[in-house]
This record gives structure tokens, sequence and C-alpha cells, in this order.
């Protein structure tokens, strides 16, 4: 399935059927039981290894958008269903409404972008036409939704809502809210522009933060832990917040530094880079689990000063 253009129709089918049953699965775990939505697709994914990366891709653009604009997608069925579906994760919606959440969803989703493939197969289910070039406006009278539909306030927790003023942009807060997140990438060995040569010969954009050279904001559908410059530890996935944490800290080679709530160890890796493998980050966690990855991702790395020590959060009992 993944190296073809164009679904046949059973194909088609199946793609439809798995993208609804993984809909459904998420919407009841998130909406009725209240758990994470990331974290039940990936258990999902790890349970279907039929499924392929365009599959996968299809499923994650239609589902995360769904989740994302819930506050207008809920507009589209019958209040009374809305609320079901809200509530407790499930509802008896007809064919027709599910498709059009989906189809919803897959639009907003790339808002503003080209048409993403699963906004184009929701169409052609539902056999509608979808313009070439469109816009919330367009994508509300393609669903026939109903007034209010693009409202800001309506894509916000309600302490937020209340501080929408007549004076806001609400068209550059609705971009906001629409565009996709940068992946960022921490280069922690070599040369930055080389590194983002090598993800642009991949099929990625990357582009370096004006300020900070080693931070790499990403974009493309490629599976950057599949890279071999990820594998041989060049590079970290690692918010940009986060890395400021290790510029504000400002270590020298041959210091010493604890990470106390160290985790999986993201600035742990940073304060040990940023030291030029010199000297000590020393990283606690009260969950050894986490950090094994830790002990994994330096070993990856070749980093010689990192130390791992669980820690429950009392009298430090090491220097």
């Amino acid at each position: 399935m993944d190296n073809k253009k164009t679904l046949s129709p059973d194909k088609s089918r199946t793609q439809s059927a798995s993208c609804r049953a993984v809909w459904k699965q998420l919407t009841a775990e998130t909406f009725g039981n209240r758990r994470p939505a990331d974290r039940v697709l990936a258990a999902i994914m790890r349970g279907h290894r039929e499924f392929g990366s365009r599959d996968r891709r299809f499923i994650s653009e239609t589902v995360f958008g769904f989740f994302r604009f819930w506050g207008w997608l809920r507009l589209l069925p019958p209040p009374e269903k809305a609320a079901a579906l809200e509530n407790s994760g499930a509802a008896e919606l007809t064919a027709i409404e599910e498709s059009k959440l989906l189809l919803g969803a897959a639009l907003l989703a790339h808002l503003p972008g080209p048409l993403p493939e699963a906004a184009k197969f929701w169409a052609d289910h539902l056999r509608v036409a979808v313009p070439a070039v469109w816009d919330i406006s367009a994508a509300g009278k393609l669903l026939h939704a109903p007034d209010g539909w693009g409202d800001p306030a309506k894509m916000l927790p309600g302490w937020a809502a209340a501080h929408i003023t007549p004076q806001l942009d609400c068209g550059r807060l609705l971009e906001s809210l629409a565009v996709r997140p940068f992946l960022w990438l921490r280069v922690q060995d070599g040369d930055p522009g080389k590194l983002a040569a090598e993800l642009a010969a991949a099929g990625l954009s990357a582009h370096a933060h004006p300020a900070l050279p080693e931070a790499l904001a990403v974009t493309g559908g490629v599976n950057v832990y599949t890279l071999e410059s990820f594998r041989s530890g060049r590079f970290e996935v690692q918010d940009l917040a986060s890395q400021l944490i290790g510029l504000v800290c400002a270590p020298r080679a041959g210091e010493r530094w604890w990470d106390c709530c160290a985790g999986a160890g993201g600035k742990s890796l940073e304060l040990a880079s940023l030291m030029q493998r010199k000297g000590t980050v020393v990283a606690t966690d009260i969950r050894s689990y986490k950090l094994d990855d830790l002990r994994k991702r330096a070993r990856r790395a070749g980093f010689p000063n990192i130390e791992t020590r669980p820690w429950d959060g009392g009298r430090p009992r090491h220097a």
C-alpha cells in the first residue's frame, strides 16, 4: 500500500474501515476514559503492525485533526450526539455524520496548505468536491456547518475565551491554532548546516533558529528516528523551550552539574554537550525506567560524562 499513489476500491474500503475503527477507539479512550490521545494512538499502532507508513500517516492526520479542532467539529452533528460523544466517547452517529467529522478534521489539520490525502479520501467518500483553494469559510460551507463555525472562542477553554476582545487579530489566532508546530532538533555532534542538508536529502525541510544555530526546525513526513544521523547520535529531538534551559545554565567544560529530575535526559544530554563532554552531569529521577532511556541515548551519542542514579527526592546520599 505504501508505494501506490492510488488505492483500489477494496483497499480504499479497508483504509476507511481501519481509520474509523482507530478513531472510535480513540474517542472512547480519550473522551470516555480521559486518556491522552497520543499515547492511546501509539499503543494502537503498536498493535497493528500491518499498517504501513501511508496508512499511519492517513490515520494520524485524520484523528489528530479531530481532537485538535473538536471545538468547531462538534457543531457538525446534532447537539445531543456531540454531547454524547464528548461525555462518554460513544454516540449513535450515521456513516455520513462520521465522514463529515473526519473530512472536517483532515481539512482543518492542514489549514492553510495543500489539500492532504486524507481530506481527498473523505471528500470522495462523501461524494463532494473540495475546491483547490479553500479556507475555514469554504470548509464550513462544504460541511454545511451552522453559525459559529470558525469562531476562535469555540477552540479555547472558557477562561481563555473570556479574554477575546474586538482588538484581537482573530485571523492570526486562527492560523496559529491551525498550523502544525515545528519538530525541533538539537544538533549535538557536527555542523548544523551539513545536517540540515542531509535532512533535506532525506525529504525533510530544516531551518536553523536565527539565534540558536544548533536548533533546527524540521517539517516533513519522514520519521527522523529512522535516520542514520539519529542512530549515530548526531542530533536529539528536543523542544526549543527545553533547549533554552541548557543555554541559560551555560555550563563550562570540567564542571559538575546535577539534573535532579532528569526524566529521559534531554537536558542532561544538552548540558554534557555544552560542557564539551568534559566534567560530569549527574542525572537522577524517581522513575528508574526513565534513566534507562537516558543511558541508551548517552551510549548512542558516545557521552562519557553522564552518570545516572535513582533518587526519591529525599536527602541526597552522594555528592
